[in-house]
C-alpha cells in the first residue's frame, strides 16, 4: 500500500474497490494537488491506516476508503488532451477530463 500512496502523491490512479454496501466501485482518484481544484494538500498519510483519502475527479470529492476493501488499483495514463486512457475498460466515464492546476 506504500507504492498506491507514493502514486497517488503523484499522479493519477484508478483504484476498485467494494463499497459497504457490496458493489464494486472503480474510481479515478489523486492526492497530488496539481489535479485537486485550489490545490489542496493533504498531510502525508501512513500505509499502516486502516482508510485512505483520496480526490474523486469523477464526483470532485474527498473518499475515504478503507484499505481492507481495495481489490486492486493502477495507474490512470492520461491523453494528450488530458483525459483518462481506459482502453475501453468501461472501469471509469469515457468523458472525465483531468486538469492541471
Amino acid at each position: 500500500m506504500k507504492e498506491l500512496l507514493r502514486r497517488l502523491e503523484s499522479g493519477v490512479i484508478i483504484v476498485t474497490f467494494r463499497k459497504l454496501e457490496g458493489p464494486e466501485r472503480s474510481m479515478a482518484c489523486t492526492t497530488d494537488p496539481r489535479y485537486i481544484p485550489g490545490g489542496v494538500k493533504i498531510g502525508k498519510q501512513s500505509s499502516e491506516s486502516n482508510t485512505f483519502v483520496m480526490y474523486a475527479l469523477d464526483v470532485c470529492a474527498w473518499r475515504d476508503v478503507l484499505k481492507s476493501t481495495i481489490l486492486h488499483w493502477r495507474e490512470a495514463p492520461l491523453t494528450d488532451d488530458g483525459y483518462i486512457n481506459t482502453n475501453g475498460s468501461g472501469e471509469i466515464p469515457t468523458w472525465l477530463k483531468v486538469t492541471i492546476n
